[in-house]
């Protein structure tokens, strides 16, 4: 890697980056304009290292998406989420994977919230996913008036 600042990657540097971070299972966010070849570069990026990839779009999803459907318990007195789809995927991955989320920023608010446990714990619907699953995250700027309502805060 160059010492390039992380913030002003050239396409190649971004793709060697994205390999490494999958590599060390390290999650990451990529920034930038629209139509920048971002989703390309992860795609490429993720290959490199070897990698699969589940890549989910958070402006068209439900919070369950990232948690599962709740569903009532075998003793009718509580429940537990069921996964499903992109979630139930990644749930059952036994080799290098990234999951994708793709345009985050255009995500409603109560979205990108339901994929910060994921994010931040290794956990979804109270189940720990595995240790070979990693993230990625991109999204436009909000400066580029492309519908970007903004990235809300894990530390909340």
């Amino acid at each position: 890697m160059s010492d390039q600042p992380l913030n002003r990657m050239t396409p190649a540097q971004l793709r060697e980056f994205v390999s490494v971070c999958v590599a060390q299972r390290l999650p990451l966010l990529v920034t930038g304009p629209p139509g920048g070849g971002k989703s390309d570069i992860i795609a490429q990026g993720v290959a490199d290292a070897g990698a699969d990839s589940i890549v989910s779009h958070p402006v068209l999803s439900d919070p369950t998406d990232a948690k599962g459907l709740p569903w009532p318990a075998a003793d009718h007195q509580s429940a537990t989420f069921l996964p499903f789809g992109d979630l139930a995927r990644a749930l059952a991955v036994t080799r290098l994977t990234a999951w994708v989320l793709d345009d985050l920023g255009q995500a409603p608010d109560a979205v990108q919230a339901s994929f910060m446990q994921p994010v931040l714990t290794g956990r979804a619907g109270g189940r720990q996913l595995p240790e070979c699953l990693t993230f990625i995250a991109a999204t436009n700027r909000r400066a580029d008036r492309a519908a970007v309502r903004g990235l809300i805060s894990g530390d909340a």
